[in-house]
């Protein structure tokens, strides 16, 4: 049975969906399953994961994501892309400084309004559903953080090119709708490509065409996983847990827990001198504590006392690392995943 990791570089016009479905029938196998919605529209790094290596694909899915998103001026759409439908034109008379003024209020901790034509349930059914219909509904908006915002190109009048590092849950379109909102024009996405997911890039992509030539040879083993991404896992009081619960995948976790740190996920040992040498520094771990780990299928994880949660996460990406809030372990057998 195959089991692995594929990075697959989505062609445009497929749904991610698609992609899973073209690699059951070249891999022989039911069980896959990718960490991270790409539009039709878009193209880019897709990671997948196969037979058991599915297991991991809640890992990958709340990493940090890049993007590279052409962002078109002066027209506004349903979709909030150019696929869709044109709600409204305006002319554009602002110019690149206006816009490159105007990215730092989009950069760091923002609120989305999700756009009608998304996978996200209300009420028990899809916004793209209600929206093919001609409905609208009232949608809450969400928190999602806005790492890096960059002016990379001005291809024409309307027409520019942004980097974006972001959360999951992160809406490239809206953010380009939000963008055109505030200038006094309107906006949308022209188009998008995403060059880095779940600490994969495009480096390590390949096209569905060479999947049809090599199949299962280009799998890679789920230890890889994930190359500089950590997780933080609080813990709170704990009487006689002996695993974390989670379709089976949280398992074997020592019945006592210490106060430890979040740790690389990766196939190289938790006990670096590098990851040492930042948390001693910031006064944060001391040797001991490194050794309250456990495995959790795909590397190693440790467990942080919940007042430190927020100050290991922040000394981390301070680092330049990729950390991020796993969930909190709770009284009895099992984990609260946020």
């Amino acid at each position: 049975m195959a089991n692995g990791i594929i990075i697959i570089d989505k062609p445009a016009g497929w749904t991610s969906m698609d992609v899973c479905a073209k690699l059951r029938g070249i891999l022989k196998t039911k069980k896959v399953g990718h960490a991270g919605t790409l539009d039709p529209m878009a193209t880019g790094v897709l990671p997948v994961f196969v037979g058991q290596a599915t297991r991991a694909v809640s890992f990958a899915e709340d990493g940090q994501k890049e993007y590279i998103a052409g962002l078109r001026l002066g027209r506004t759409t349903d979709t909030q892309d150019t696929s869709g439908e044109t709600l409204d034109t305006h002319p554009v008379l602002t110019g690149r400084e206006d816009l490159e003024h105007l990215l730092p209020r989009f950069t760091g901790p923002i609120e989305q309004v999700p756009p009608m034509y998304s996978a996200i349930k209300i009420g028990g059914q899809k916004l793209y559903q209600i929206a093919r219909r001609g409905g609208e509904v009232e949608r809450p908006a969400r928190p999602v953080t806005i790492h890096e915002l960059e002016l990379l190109d001005q291809s024409g009048p309307a027409d520019y090119t942004l980097r974006i590092r972001c959360s999951k849950g992160t809406y490239v379109r809206t953010l380009c709708h939000d963008i055109g909102q505030a200038l006094g024009c309107g906006g949308c996405m022209s188009s998008l490509r995403r060059t880095a997911a779940a600490g994969f890039t495009l480096d390590d992509a390949v096209t569905l065409d060479r999947v049809q030539q090599e199949g299962e040879a280009l799998l890679a083993p789920t230890k890889i996983y994930v190359k500089p991404v950590l997780a933080v896992m609080e813990q709170v009081t704990v009487k006689g847990v002996s695993h974390i619960t989670g379709g089976g995948f949280y398992e074997n976790i020592p019945r006592s827990l210490k106060k430890g740190c979040a740790a690389r996920i990766a196939k190289a040992d938790v006990r670096t001198p590098a990851l040492f040498e930042v948390m001693q520094r910031e006064g944060s771990i001391t040797e001991h504590d490194m050794f309250n780990t456990f495995n959790m299928g795909v590397g190693m994880v440790l467990t942080v006392a919940a007042e430190d949660a927020d100050k290991t996460i922040e000394i981390l990406q301070a680092n330049g690392q990729d950390a991020y809030r796993l969930g909190t372990i709770v009284e009895g057998d099992g984990v609260e995943l946020v």
